[in-house]
This record gives structure tokens, sequence and C-alpha cells, in this order.
């Protein structure tokens, strides 16, 4: 369809009756043949039927890209046809790799920091995340630290009455910063 002459590049009239294997970058495009006559003679197949995989395709100017294909298997008039859905996948590796990349900066900075840093979850005031300096800071083996709760860490004049700290998020997304607070290492000892 219009579609696939866009994605590979080549017109309907000169594909049609070319083997598919041309709009797949080797190794794929060799065993291609091999890996049809295995399932037509076994009925074997991880790609044909089930979930989209992801596989590269070959434009007809030789550059390969990201695709999502899903295969299916038909009977048209007694004859055994396969069916490829095809979506170009460039943009969703794109923003794949750019979060990759935004995630390892935010753990680098996250391993580098020497200050206690700790991400709490607004409403249960369980702990989310934290850098490694945390636990040390507050007096914690770094695999017991993650099951301690905000309100454990904030001497008992720093709570309200109901029993809850002094840091409450009632926004998503926001930042506080609690002046004076009196954080508790696990011995019990106060510290600025």
């Amino acid at each position: 369809n219009e579609g696939a002459e866009k994605l590979f590049g080549f017109t309907s009239r000169e594909i049609t009756g070319q083997n598919v294997s041309q709009l797949m970058p080797d190794p794929y495009s060799k065993e291609h043949d091999n890996y049809i006559k295995k399932y037509t003679d076994t009925g074997d197949s991880s790609f044909i039927g089930g979930a989209p995989k992801e596989l590269i395709g070959k434009n007809k100017d030789g550059s390969t890209f990201p695709i999502e294909i899903i295969l299916k298997e038909i009977y048209k008039d007694y004859q055994r046809l396969f069916i490829g859905v095809v979506r170009d996948i460039r943009k969703r590796k794109e923003s794949e790799i750019q979060l990759a990349e935004i995630q390892e900066k935010y753990h680098r900075f996250m391993d580098a920091e020497s200050d206690a840093m700790i991400i709490v979850d607004g409403n249960t005031q369980q702990f989310l995340e934290c850098n490694p300096a945390a636990p040390h800071f507050f007096g914690y083996q770094p695999e017991e630290f993650m099951s301690v709760n905000f309100k454990d860490l904030v001497a008992e004049t720093e709570l309200s009455p109901n029993g809850n700290s002094p840091l409450t998020i009632t926004e998503l997304g926001s930042t506080h910063r609690i002046p004076k607070i009196h954080p508790i290492k696990k011995d019990g000892t106060l510290f600025s």
C-alpha cells in the first residue's frame, strides 16, 4: 500500500513479485527463505501470529531503521499467504534512547551527590528512592533504609498533632525544602 511505499522507498510496481527479503538487511534477508521453509514444513514459528515483533527494515536506498511487525497467515483460494503489518518505530526508539540517557544522568547525579537525597511518596511518606549517601547519613544499612518511613526520621517535636511529618506534598511534582527540621539517626541521635 501507499504506507509501505513511503516506508521502504519502493513503488508498488517495483516491489510486487519480488522476494520480501529485499526489505530486510543481512543476516535476516539471507535466512528469510530458510525460515519460511522451516515454518511451512513444521508450523514452528516465533514470528508468525502472536504479539508484534521488533525487527530492522531496509529502505530502497540501503538504509536501515527499526520496525514493529505483525505477521499473519491466511488462506485465499487454497493459496497460503502471509500478511505483514509494519509500523515505523524510529521515533519511539529515539524517545527510548533519550529516556535512557536522562535516567543515566539522573542516576549519575544521585550517586555522586554527597548529601542525602530522598524521594518520598507524599501520601504514604514511604521512600521511593534514595541516593547511596542517604542511608549512611541516617545511620542505616542500605538494604534496611528503604523500608523506613519518612516520619521515623523526624523528631517528635517536628510532627504535627495528627502524627504526620512536616513534609506534606499537595501538588504533583512539587519540591519542598523544610527549614529547621531535626532528623533522627537510627540510634536516636538528633542532629541538624
